[in-house]
């Protein structure tokens, strides 16, 4: 049995905190102020050590450099014990030695996993205690887990206890290496839900996410719920940028994953912001503000993930003489499309292009699609652009079919708003029928996390596209970390293989190996396959040896004007 030390002048307190470990099943050990407890510690040595900051005579920082300075108990793990709003408590010696920081008043929960934290401890130190203890302990049990410091719902931690373990993370981090990192966690449909279910079931939701949530995290890390659809999540020590945004890929993959409520299935959305600490000086409510605003982006582009640059701050200022530009960009024919081809591998010819969306603004030039997609989004006319871009594009592939030695077709993008729109597939109907392009030449690009966001309209909605024709391409391939199930319950035509899959298979084994088994893979469920960002002959090559069914890229061409592309037809321009 793991042996604790609990060192606290408030007898209220102590008494509340042994009774917590005791039920837990440690031996618990206590001093009421800090010379006894430096005899006890040296009697017994224990495996952890809690202690009050503040304690008259001999203080938690005097009692910290005792123990630091003995070689018996320099090791022992240390957590202090703070109040709320009082930074003056921890001396900055003390900041450096501390193992955790505990806010008072905590919850059972809380100390529980702040105990782990240090001692690796199971999970099961977690189950609830006996109700069967006498009343003032269960009174007590109940105002510490409704205190102010933690979140009712999931008896997570609050934005208040977030706030003050972020500002000494950022205190106690290098300012030559900067390694604090933080991440928000963002359910843009949550609220939605909650109208539509209630709030029983919703709030039934918030717990299960919550408790998926704390089992996916390492204890190190602190997790707190920020907001009625948000959490965060405090990284102490992060690697690099990438090892960052595979640990939110991991996150994302599990809190995606279907929850069941009764007899309910959902299927839940979520869009990480992560901001790392960059610099010596930054405040822990900038970093929190950094991670919130790249979480936005990351919903409103449909990327599910967003590393915070600092040219994301820039774009709110001009977001205002945005939106009034794109109300009048469409009426103004301002928008155009360009073009990218791919080609068969087999044949070295053209057999498609991806139509992609610019915006000729008249004081700004060309924009591309992120530098304003989100704000159409948020003003309304993202679906009357895609309209404009499918009824385009169809219109251009019809055109071409005279030019080119085969049927040519076209991919247009379509973001989850599109998709999920009631009046997709009448849209769709119309674009073809008007342009009189055969449907089967119609390539729609969907994105995983897309057909994951309400899975079963998804399923009904791409069966109707179906029957209708259309031809269905998953974009991105490989970076969603979705579930591979779906791929053999959805009409799925051609997989595209994302850049970074491809970048590396010339000079890594590893990465040739995973793009091949995605290539084998679809063979076998006879899907085709589009490898994209291809820059070099090399690829190529390896490319068409695994069997990989067509390419797009800079290396047969660039994104091109819809006459430009129509040359590459006549004169059968191939790879």
């Amino acid at each position: 049995m793991q042996k604790i030390l609990i060192i606290e002048d408030d007898a209220s307190v102590r008494n509340a905190i042994m009774k917590f470990l005791q039920a837990a099943n440690f031996e618990v050990i206590s001093a009421a102020d800090g010379e006894a407890g430096m005899r006890l510690a040296l009697e017994h040595e224990p495996d952890l050590i809690v202690c009050d900051a503040m304690m008259p005579e001999l203080t938690g920082d005097r009692v910290l450099q005792l123990l630091r300075a003995n070689e018996r108990t320099q090791s022992i793990p240390f957590l202090v014990l703070v109040t709320r709003n009082n930074n003056a408590e921890l001396p900055g010696g003390m900041i450096a030695g501390v193992d955790d920081v505990l806010v008072k008043p905590f919850t059972r929960d809380g100390l529980l996993r702040a105990i782990a934290r240090q001692l690796s401890q199971p999970a099961t130190i977690l189950e609830s205690p006996s109700t069967t203890g006498p009343a003032p302990y269960r009174q007590r049990v109940e105002h510490m887990t409704q205190s102010t410091y933690c979140d009712p719902l999931t008896d997570l931690h609050n934005r208040t206890v977030l706030l003050h373990q972020l500002r000494q993370a950022l205190l106690q981090d290098s300012p030559a290496c900067p390694s604090v990192a933080f991440i928000c966690l963002h359910f843009d449909q949550l609220t939605a839900l909650s109208q539509q279910h209630g709030f029983n079931l919703s709030d039934r939701l918030m717990r299960q996410m919550s408790d998926r949530l704390v089992h996916s995290l390492p204890l190190h890390y602190t997790v707190a719920r920020t907001g009625i659809d948000a959490f965060g999540v405090l990284i102490p020590n992060r690697a690099s940028a990438q090892a960052l945004l595979d640990f939110a890929q991991y996150l994302q993959h599990h809190l995606t994953q279907p929850y069941q409520i009764g007899t309910t299935t959902i299927h839940l959305p979520c869009a990480l912001g992560i901001a790392c600490n960059s610099f010596s000086g930054t405040k822990a409510e900038e970093l929190m503000h950094q991670a919130r605003l790249a979480a936005h982006l990351a919903t409103q582009q449909d990327c599910s993930i967003q590393l915070y640059t600092p040219p994301q701050e820039k774009q709110a200022p001009q977001q205002e003489t945005l939106v009034q530009a794109l109300y009048r960009a469409l009426d103004q024919r301002e928008f155009f499309l360009e073009y990218q081809p791919q080609v068969n591998l087999m044949t070295g010819r053209i057999i498609a292009a991806e139509a992609l969306l610019r915006w000729q603004h008249p004081q700004r030039g060309v924009l591309y699609p992120p530098q304003f997609l989100s704000v159409a989004d948020d003003i309304g006319v993202l679906v009357p652009i895609g309209e404009w871009v499918l009824q385009t594009a169809c219109r251009q592939a019809e055109t071409w079919q005279a030019a080119a030695q085969s049927p040519i077709n076209v991919g247009v993008n379509l973001s989850s708003r599109q998709f999920h729109h009631p009046q997709l597939v009448t849209a769709i109907a119309h674009a073809t029928a008007q342009s009189s392009l055969n449907p089967s030449l119609l390539m729609l690009d969907l994105t995983e996390s897309t057909l994951m966001h309400h899975w079963e309209t998804s399923r009904s909605t791409l069966e109707q596209l179906k029957q209708v024709g259309i031809c269905i391409n998953i974009d991105d391939f490989g970076t969603g970390l979705s579930s591979l199930n779906y791929l053999h319950q959805l009409p799925i035509h051609y997989l595209k293989i994302d850049p970074s899959f491809i970048r590396g298979i010339v000079t890594s084994t590893k990465a040739l190996n995973v793009a091949r088994a995605i290539v084998a893979m679809a063979q076998n469920l006879h899907i085709r396959t589009t490898a994209e960002g291809v820059e070099a002959r090399e690829q190529v090559a390896l490319l068409r040896q695994i069997g990989c069914y067509s390419v797009q890229g800079n290396l047969f061409s660039p994104s091109v004007g819809a006459r430009d592309l129509e040359e590459m037809l006549l004169t059968d321009k191939r790879i």
